[in-house]
């Protein structure tokens, strides 16, 4: 026999004779406990739903959640290694508080008996203001009495899903930069194909380096090619991979003027190298410079030309940048961007900055990449000439939905450029221009732009369901509202629905229209649904968020309120047929296809 206690803050009170099913906790000397323990205390395991769990108490609050002056107690999976990869526990449970006076039990569990989804990323459910500590502590009250307590638990697994694949990334805190330095005798005299650096250890994983002198790949003949090689992949299971930034270089032995090249890579038993197969020009090899080549050509550009007349007159009156119109090269639409004054976001200082932008890529596909090989112009007007500049490696540039400019900050000194002697600004007018060469280009697969929203509005929309009583419905349906440029609406079985039918009422946020959004996009939502209490103001709520798109269109509470409990009559949730719905509807982020 169970007699209600309290209802309050989402968590429901009462008081049961019946003892926990499925597990007790004795403490005795608690007083020990509470100084000698820590923060918290983790239970033996037990079993109860074919699972594992235990039971964590926070005797002096959970400081993790900044709970104070109360008791903390969940419940946590344990042992769950043994389960499929995308697991999920969806469970009811409910804590106990044996009352030693009155020989019964406190019985403390969600108000709206909501299941709680218990997976890898989330292993624990609790109270964090599970009993104040003034109460447990008072003898009067039989919860603590001589040192000692009893706390017990019932989980009830409501249903099991696998939700797919999914991994656990450990990122390392403050990690070790190792450097390895390989020396190469006899460089000119082998005709070995590919040279092997010694095995080196990074990370606790074996590494080494290969060098390809006569190049390897799209850049065989041409440059040489270099690559950071996983030497063991054995020690990783099939699923499993690395996370490396790393640089490569071939050292400048006489002025420190190194050629580098700097990336990142997830490693993995199918994806054991990563480098370049263009990594310097044979011809460049022993005599390189800052990783820009300039040069002269009598040639004007191919592609593009840019005329500016007034020059002085652009950089006190266009702000920051210039943006060329669209020229094309290669199949795609591409503009100049000049910062007379040096890119200031890129801290340039003295300098032209210019750069090359693709543009109008909104008819792409999903996924695209476009690499290009590409070289700017400087006409020098005394002499008929261009000056050139270009990679000095001549690597091609990946541009792709989240990389549309490349170039160089440091372009030209403006010192050098002002000065009319060198032609390149003459009579306040200069000329620009640009060839691009398209090497390859293709769809590398799915991706997103998520797009946060600061300051988002909070948007209440109140709905009156009249004749609630003498409706037959099976679902009332609210009027349409809108929050976030997105159409909403409420949807409230009165019988329930799904594992909540005949015993509660189901209520549901909606996303109203679905057309408006791609099939990639997804509204990132948080949300409160509550039912009015409209006599004493002690509504029921209900709170969350959720990540709606095309195919997820719903969220809400299948078991939201028991029926016994919203048609009992004074509760002021239901007032002369009259039944009030509120949703609170905050739009946080918009992710859509890149």
């Amino acid at each position: 026999m169970e007699a209600v206690f309290e209802n309050q803050d989402g968590v429901a009170r009462s008081i049961s004779n019946a003892p926990p099913a499925h597990y007790t906790l004795k403490i005795q000397l608690f007083s020990l406990l509470v100084s000698t323990s820590g923060q918290k205390y983790e239970s033996a395991e037990f079993e109860a739903g074919g699972y594992k769990w235990k039971l964590v108490l926070h005797p002096n609050g959970n400081k993790s959640r900044n709970v104070k002056d109360h008791l903390s107690l969940y419940l946590a999976m344990s042992n769950t290694s043994s389960l499929k990869l995308g697991w999920e526990v969806h469970a009811i449970f409910r804590f106990f508080l044996l009352d030693q006076n009155k020989d019964n039990h406190l019985v403390v569990q969600d108000a709206l008996l909501k299941e709680k989804r218990f997976h890898g990323l989330k292993l624990e459910w609790g109270i964090d203001q599970f009993l104040p500590l003034k109460t447990f502590n008072d003898a009067s009250n039989g919860f603590l009495v001589e040192d000692t307590c009893v706390f017990g638990a019932e989980v009830f697994v409501v249903k099991e899903r696998v939700t797919g694949k999914g991994e656990c990334l450990s990122m390392i805190k403050d990690p070790l930069s190792i450097k390895h330095l390989w020396k190469i005798e006899n460089f000119l005299k082998s005709d070995t194909e590919c040279f092997d650096s010694k095995i080196f250890v990074a990370g606790n994983q074996k590494w080494k380096i290969q060098l390809y002198p006569k190049g390897r790949r799209h850049g065989n003949g041409s440059h040489l090619s270099l690559y950071l090689v996983m030497a063991d992949s054995t020690t990783l299971s099939p699923a499993s991979k690395i996370y490396a930034e790393f640089t490569l270089r071939i050292l400048d032995q006489v002025q420190a003027r190194h050629i580098a090249g700097k990336g990142n890579y997830w490693f993995n038993a199918s994806n054991q190298e990563t480098g370049w197969a263009r990594f310097a020009t044979l011809s460049y090899f022993n005599q390189h410079g800052n990783g820009v080549a300039r040069s002269i050509s009598n040639a004007p550009p191919a592609h593009y030309t840019l005329k500016i007349q007034l020059f002085s007159l652009l950089v006190s009156t266009s702000g920051q940048k210039y943006e060329s119109a669209e020229f094309e090269a290669g199949g795609h639409k591409w503009k100049l961007v000049l910062h007379p004054n040096g890119n200031k976001s890129r801290n340039v200082k003295d300098h032209l900055s210019l750069y090359l932008a693709m543009s109008n890529t909104s008819s792409l596909k999903l996924g695209w990449e476009v690499h290009a090989i590409f070289r700017f112009f400087l006409l020098d007007q005394n002499k008929d000439n261009y000056l050139v500049v270009q990679d000095a490696l001549l690597k091609e540039k990946r541009f792709h939905g989240l990389k549309l400019e490349w170039g160089i900050d440091q372009f030209l000194p403006l010192k050098t450029f002002n000065d009319a002697s060198n032609g390149f600004l003459v009579e306040d007018t200069c000329v620009f221009g640009a060839e691009v060469f398209v090497v390859k280009e293709r769809v590398t697969g799915k991706g997103e732009c998520l797009s946060m929203i600061k300051d988002p509005l909070s948007i209440k929309h109140v709905w009156k369901i009249e004749n609630f009583l003498k409706s037959d419905t099976e679902c009332f349906e609210s009027k349409i509202f809108v929050a976030g440029d997105q159409k909403w609406k409420i949807q409230l079985y009165p019988k329930g629905r799904r594992h909540g039918n005949s015993s509660h009422l189901s209520l549901y946020l909606v996303m109203a229209d679905s057309t408006t959004l791609s099939p990639a996009s997804k509204i990132y939502a948080e949300f409160t649904l509550r039912i009015l209490d409209q006599v004493q103001a002690r509504h029921i709520a209900g709170k969350g968020n959720y990540w709606f798109n095309a195919s997820n269109q719903e969220t809400g509470w299948a078991r939201f309120a028991t029926l016994s409990y919203f048609n009992q009559h004074g509760n002021g949730l239901l007032v002369k047929d009259v039944c009030l719905v509120e949703a609170e509807v905050i739009i946080h982020g918009i992710a859509s296809a890149l």
